[in-house]
């Protein structure tokens, strides 16, 4: 299933609704953080506070989503549409840095990596930031081609360093 821009539209509207802060992570992170879809998604990933995890799925449940399975360290909400929320807790310090905790590991990102704005159809949303994106994406796991598409996007377009193993 792919998930489309009027989905993304959608499901952020009922947790903006039930009052769930989220930032738009992966994929759909990066196209809010260039301004336009640049491809096909498959899912959608979103940031949750911890202390919010239950009320998300409170608001999500109503609309037909169940969890699915988990997902480094997260886990994901599916509905009768196939539509694919992966959900990525992360506890806030008194400072307001982010930690996660994945099955790669755990790490940290500095309160200003919550602090991007991006927009999808226009609605300006809150996003993990460029640097941030590129930290995620170049630690702990194989990256796929859709991975290689984001990374260079963040550079071409906002001039994000390249980490490995994203760099030629």
């Amino acid at each position: 299933m792919t998930m489309t821009e009027p989905d993304v539209v959608e499901i952020l509207g009922w947790l903006g609704e039930g009052e769930v802060a989220v930032w738009l992570k992966g994929g759909w992170g990066v196209d809010a953080l260039v301004g336009e879809q640049t491809r096909d998604h498959n899912d959608l990933d979103l940031i949750v506070r911890d202390d919010d995890v239950s009320r998300m799925s409170d608001v999500l449940y109503p609309h037909g989503f169940l969890l699915s399975r988990g997902a480094q360290g997260g886990f994901n909400l599916r509905d009768e549409r196939d539509r694919l929320v992966d959900v990525h807790p992360v506890r806030f310090d008194d400072r307001g840095n982010g930690h996660f905790e994945q099955d790669r590991g755990s790490f940290e990102h500095p309160a200003a990596a919550f602090a991007a704005v991006g927009s999808i159809a226009g609605r300006r949303l809150a996003c993990l930031s460029a640097e941030a994106q590129m930290t995620d994406h170049a630690w702990g796991y194989t990256p796929g081609e859709s991975d290689f598409h984001d990374m260079r996007l963040l550079t071409a377009r906002l001039g994000t360093a390249l980490l490995p193993p994203y760099t030629p």
